[in-house]
């Protein structure tokens, strides 16, 4: 065996990176058991909010689909055409922005999907439509001097 193929076998040992991603995923799984714990995170409870912060805005809420836990998102004034963009599948490369912006979004859900796909966006408490949403209620509360 020559020393680049000595040097390959050394350095690409399967077995061995199988037993990391093992490990790896051992890793993530705890601490996704424990975040769950300490957040007790409620996908409801962010559609909830997300909701209230949408009607604050003057916007209507998510629109429930067929399927269990996804929602389409209402229509929604100009203001937030930068976030939807989120939304909407990959623009082609020859497809001109304009002609992009008008097709449809996608719908949301607030869990995780089975499987990794782009018919559905996720949204989680960092998503800039769930942080946008929520924010509004508490700036309103903010505002106001609760001692008063």
């Amino acid at each position: 065996m020559d020393e680049q193929n000595v040097t390959v076998t050394r350095e690409t040992r399967p077995e061995q990176a199988v037993d990391k991603a093992r490990s790896e995923i051992d890793l993530v799984a705890r601490i996704l058991n424990d975040s769950r714990e300490v957040m007790s995170f409620e996908p409801g409870l962010l559609c909830e909010a997300l909701n209230v912060g949408l009607g604050l805005a003057g916007e209507k809420p998510l629109v429930p689909t067929k399927t269990p836990h996804t929602f389409n998102l209402p229509e929604l004034s100009d203001t937030w055409q930068n976030t939807l963009d989120a939304f909407r599948p990959p623009r082609e490369r020859d497809e001109a922005f304009w002609d992009w912006r008008k097709r449809p979004l996608r719908p949301v859900t607030f869990v995780p999907p089975e499987h990794m796909n782009d018919e559905v966006v996720q949204l989680h408490l960092q998503h800039p439509l769930s942080s946008g949403s929520v924010a509004l209620p508490c700036a309103g509360w903010a505002a106001h001097d609760l001692a008063a």
